[in-house]
């Protein structure tokens, strides 16, 4: 009897309220998609399932055309910062071998740099996994299921980057061909 291939889900970041742009960042659009939909539609490309979003309540109805892509959790404290979503979105697929964490102001990210990362993590299921481009590690990453309860068990003050660390952990680097990892869209000026 085969195997079955590693499980990888994803938890795509858009509970921000997006100040500094004017708007959600979710809402921001690539031509005539939004980031969220260049997002879920790279995930897709690449068979990473299941997929939860994590957006505010103010962003709900306008997220509902998506539920079909991708299970829709509201974040009510996303004041909290990143790792609150985070939290939400580990313990809604904590079934998973291993997550990645999208955030969703990184839509320039290719499909194929999701394909690299996905057969990265499936020979080294235990590790984090980054892409680097030019010596420079961007996002999205992986995260194994081993660390689920640390993230969920976390203080309401830490961030990712202080969990990952206190791993101890080195993280596997994958070399990828995209400029879009480190495309990260912050403010007006950031915009292409």
């Amino acid at each position: 009897m085969p195997l079955r291939p590693l499980q990888v889900g994803a938890i795509v970041l858009a509970a921000g309220s997006g100040t500094r742009m004017g708007m959600p960042k979710l809402r921001l659009q690539i031509g005539e998609k939004s980031y969220l939909e260049h997002i879920l539609d790279a995930l897709h490309q690449e068979n990473i399932a299941p997929v939860v979003c994590i957006i505010a309540m103010e962003q709900k109805e306008w997220a509902r055309p998506f539920a079909q892509q991708a299970a829709l959790v509201v974040n009510p404290r996303p004041r909290e910062g990143m790792l609150s979503s985070i939290r939400l979105g580990v313990t809604a697929l904590r079934d998973c071998a291993g997550l990645f964490i999208v955030p969703v102001d990184h839509p320039f990210v290719g499909a194929e740099t999701y394909g690299s990362l996905k057969r990265a993590f499936a020979a080294n299921p235990d590790s984090i996994v980054k892409p680097v481009w030019h010596g420079q590690s961007g996002h999205p990453l992986i995260i194994p299921q081993r660390l689920f309860e640390a993230i969920r068990l976390s203080a309401a003050d830490t961030t990712l980057r202080q969990v990952l660390r206190q791993t101890d952990e080195r993280p596997l680097y994958v070399k990828v061909e995209d400029a879009g990892i480190l495309k990260n869209i912050n403010k007006k000026s950031d915009l292409p």
